[in-house]
């Protein structure tokens, strides 16, 4: 997949031939013909049109262009304000007022206000006399105007017939089905040339107005991008610079180190823009990205017709395990989401096949059938001490050295016997139990892991056993756990950090029906003593926990009722209606919010989704 260092062939200027007559076109005094530059959108018209402004003003040529996007223009007063202002240099090219030119403005509105006219009175005649350089005006988006082709013409064709200016239109004309456009066409425009546009020129610029760090790693991979951008056949420009930004975006996020691995960074690159460029195509979307259980063996011969993400895989040669680069799960949040965590990115790049070096051995042995023996030696007899030792605690590393273990003794690789084999792995996970690491994370499992890997034999009755068995000591483990968290979250409370308690309960607590392991006299001994002032802010922090889409992801959160039920009974014991009057008052308000918003909706959203 390596491409850095290919020289990427020259690409002639196909449009040389316009630039030429344009050339000559903006010679002319007084034409009395406008030219039509055509092209779909997405296809370069704007780019085109801009590189010609840019050439005119760098020759010091005596051209002053008024470039007027006709997108949303409703009516030729809005055209014509738009026209005023330009000339004016009021309004810059994005249609945003210049701050330099803020004072001018206000100016010229009191002085027209003092004349009794309006902005749109003022002769534009007038102007374009005080005006010394050469003006020629360009009307771009012409099927895109919320206004009459009657109207909208009518006017551009007195710039050119009766005030004579030079005049460029810039349109998509597939998209214009209009009797009096033809005739208005046939009548003003002098001639048309359809704008096709140099990739490699355009895409340089793209690359260039990056940041220093993506345009570094993309300047070298031009020819990768157009090789892409040629198989994909998506002729569309705008969305390639969408997705430059996105790249932009993306790259930041990954470790400079990880960067330096050549292998790696350029097949981020393509893998990025190939499917990238296919979402916008709308030929790939989130579900059908998610829906293989794992890169490996997705593409099969026993199907008689492939999936759409599979006709992307053979569109790009794409052809084994790493060759998407991320988990599809992580994939789906860098493409569709936006929503990167910077440590689970990097965490997943670091076991990546480009950084075998810096992998575990159960990684290394993961592929054992491309080993030779004496790698092969080496790795299993590391994993079976440590298997031994117990030394591997994360959840998803403990499966995958379970899955590898259970396949290799199936096929007669590793000397234990399967049942043997199950014992040890169930007595490692009793032992984990009061690791602190079960206590934090809840485990539940997932086709997709952060390793870009799928599991061995996991479709086997072993497997099944062992992965719910990690799924049960899980729960109790970070159950046990949650109890301390619970009380970390009381002093929260009791602090006044309502900020990281918010944080909390939308990061940590999001599904965990954290209440229900927290002590109701101790949180109703907080709320009595803490001041008024922040009585409301707790109860901000978890008003709109328990909404029904909440609920329906989370079922789990019912569990908190028993916690709300017993302090809504005895919130106000212990406080005296006739000295207490602003605490009794406040404490029995937020009771009653606590019953509307808190229990009522449990018992409520809870019981529908039982009753389905």
């Amino acid at each position: 997949m390596n491409n850095e260092g290919q020289k990427i062939p020259n690409e002639s200027n196909i449009n040389l031939h316009i630039e030429k007559y344009l050339e000559n076109y903006l010679k002319l005094d007084k034409p009395e013909f406008a030219i039509l530059l055509s092209g779909k959108w997405g296809s370069g018209k704007t780019y085109f049109i801009n590189q010609i402004i840019k050439k005119n003003q760098s020759k010091k040529e005596n051209i002053k262009f008024i470039k007027i996007s006709l997108f949303e223009i409703s009516s030729k007063d809005d055209l014509k304000h738009k026209i005023i202002m330009k000339l004016l240099g009021i309004e810059n090219e994005k249609g945003f007022l210049n701050k330099s030119t803020q004072i001018g403005t206000k100016i010229i509105n009191l002085f027209v206000k003092k004349l009794g006219l309006s902005i749109y009175d003022i002769p534009i005649e007038e102007i374009l006399n005080k005006i010394d350089n050469k003006v020629v005006f360009i009307f771009d988006d012409l099927e895109r105007a919320n206004i009459s082709f009657h109207e909208i013409l009518g006017y551009i064709n007195n710039y050119v017939e009766i005030l004579k200016f030079n005049v460029i239109i810039l349109a998509n004309e597939l998209e214009i089905d209009d009797e009096k456009y033809q005739k208005f066409k046939e009548k003003v425009i002098g001639k048309t040339f359809e704008v096709q546009h140099g990739f490699e020129e355009i895409l340089t610029s793209f690359i260039h107005s990056t940041t220093d760090k993506s345009e570094k790693y993309l300047d070298n991979n031009k020819s990768l991008i157009i090789d892409i951008y040629n198989k994909a056949d998506y002729n569309n420009l705008r969305h390639i610079k969408q997705i430059l930004l996105d790249f932009e975006y993306f790259i930041k996020l990954i470790d400079e180190k990880y960067l330096e691995n050549q292998n790696f960074y350029i097949d981020l690159i393509k893998v990025f823009f190939l499917l990238s460029i296919e979402i916008k195509a709308g030929k790939l979307n989130k579900d059908e990205l998610l829906k293989h259980d794992s890169i490996v063996g997705c593409m099969t011969d026993t199907k008689e017709k492939d999936s759409a993400f599979e006709e992307i895989l053979k569109k790009y040669e794409l052809i084994n395990q790493y060759s998407l680069v991320f988990s599809q799960p992580l994939l789906e949040k860098i493409l569709f989401e936006a929503n990167i965590n910077k440590e689970e990115l990097n965490n997943e790049i670091l076991n990546l096949e480009y950084f075998e070096k810096e992998q575990e051995s159960w990684k290394k042995l993961w592929n054992y059938y491309d080993l030779e023996d004496d790698k092969f030696n080496e790795y299993l007899k590391d994993i079976k001490i440590k298997f031994q030792n117990n030394e591997y605690i994360e959840h998803e590393k403990l499966l995958h050295v379970f899955g590898i273990l259970l396949g290799l003794s199936r096929n007669g690789l590793y000397d234990i016997d399967i049942k043997d084999l199950i014992k040890k792995q169930k007595a490692n996970i009793d032992d984990l139990m009061n690791d602190k690491f079960w206590k934090k994370k809840l485990y539940k499992y997932k086709n997709f892991t952060k390793y870009s890997l799928a599991y061995h034999e996991k479709d086997s009755s072993e497997f099944e056993v062992i992965k719910k068995y990690i799924e049960e000591k899980s729960k109790i483990a970070f159950d046990d756990g949650l109890i301390n968290k619970a009380k970390d979250l009381l002093s929260h409370y009791t602090n006044g950090d309502i900020d990281l308690v918010n944080k909390k309960l939308e990061q940590d607590f999001f599904s965990i029906a954290i209440f229900s392991k927290m002590g109701y006299k101790e949180y109703i001994k907080m709320l009595q003593t803490t001041n008024h002032k922040n009585l409301y802010y707790i109860f901000s922090s978890y008003k709109n926990r328990y909404e029904k889409f909440r609920i329906e992801q989370n079922l789990e959160l019912k569990n908190d009722l028993k916690f709300w039920e017993n302090v809504y009974e005895n919130i106000l014991n212990g406080i005296s209606k006739n000295t207490q009057k602003l605490k009794y008052f406040r404490l029995n308000d937020y009771k009653k919010n606590m019953k509307k918003d808190i229990i009522d909706k449990i018992k409520k959203f809870s019981s529908e989704l039982i009753d389905k």
